[in-house]
């Protein structure tokens, strides 16, 4: 009986911070966003690492960190510094893509990636 309630406690307590176990979102994705200052185009990888995942965002050329990841299944939420500017990424994957809304500078911006 105390097996059972561990293992029950354990599926009820999971943590957010990691995706569905049989899904794998680890890879690189391609996207370009239109900004007001004109398109940025980069890519966004992610690495799985003993069922956690990190990851990085490029700007102009450069990597930035994915801070404070977060998911909820398919969803992840995440922050970056990238190219100064401090932003906040919330999508969804489906399949091979990565939909969602880059919030920066008081703007909302539609980011689309594509794992390649």
């Amino acid at each position: 009986m105390n097996l059972i309630i561990i293992l029950f406690a354990t599926l009820i307590f999971q943590s957010p911070q990691t995706p569905h176990l049989s899904e794998d979102y680890a890879g690189v994705y391609t996207y370009e966003l239109n900004t007001p200052a004109g398109p940025v185009s980069g890519e966004m990888t992610l690495v799985k690492d003993n069922n956690e995942y990190k990851g990085t965002i490029t700007a102009y050329g450069t990597a930035y960190d994915m801070l404070d990841m977060k998911w909820d299944g398919a969803q992840l939420t995440f922050s970056s510094n990238a190219a100064g500017y401090k932003s906040k990424v919330k999508g969804t994957f489906e399949d091979n893509l990565f939909k969602g809304t880059i919030y920066v500078e008081g703007m909302e911006i539609p980011i689309k990636a594509t794992r390649q």
